[in-house]
């Protein structure tokens, strides 16, 4: 029975820092957060933004999507039709879409990001957009043709 108690007792002290270790931690009542433990929001939580394309210059029509995911933001245009231009462009825009024609001087001054260069005029496209574009910065999507200098279309996000 002496060898029964020195080994269970043997085997209590082996396990007592075992058992320490997978006790959690106390919660911390610290409310603060370091910035270097600060996480970024999941891409995949982030709720998507779009808006109906209209016309300014010229008759348009579409929908278009900012969509987050895991490999970047992704703007997209569904059921596009518009007039057939030689350097028609889509741009984000940091303003609401211009309303009017009388807009384009404003439109051409306002902060925007050149997302691509259109070569067909109707259809689905999708655009990545590049590596750090802060979204949350632009208020619309427009197919600006930058010859003459006009806003075919906008469509403010939401």
């Amino acid at each position: 029975m002496k060898h029964f108690t020195t080994l269970a007792l043997s085997l209590s002290l082996l396990a007592a820092p075992l058992a320490l270790a997978s006790t959690p931690a106390p919660a911390s009542t610290d409310t603060m957060t370091k910035p270097d433990t600060m996480t970024k929001p999941d891409a995949m939580t982030m709720k998507p933004l779009s808006g109906k394309l209209s016309s300014i210059h010229a008759p348009t029509s579409g929908t278009v999507t900012i969509t987050h995911t895991a490999g970047g933001d992704v703007l997209s245009i569904k059921g596009l039709k518009t007039e057939v231009a030689p350097d028609l462009e889509v741009w984000l825009l940091a303003s609401a879409a211009p309303k009017t024609e009388a807009d384009d001087v404003v439109v051409a001054r306002t902060k925007h990001l050149q997302v691509a260069v259109l070569r067909t005029f109707s259809g689905d496209f999708s655009f990545k957009l590049p590596a750090g574009t802060k979204v949350s910065e632009y208020k619309s999507v427009i197919l600006w043709c930058a010859q003459f200098t006009v806003t075919f279309g906008g469509a403010n996000l939401k």
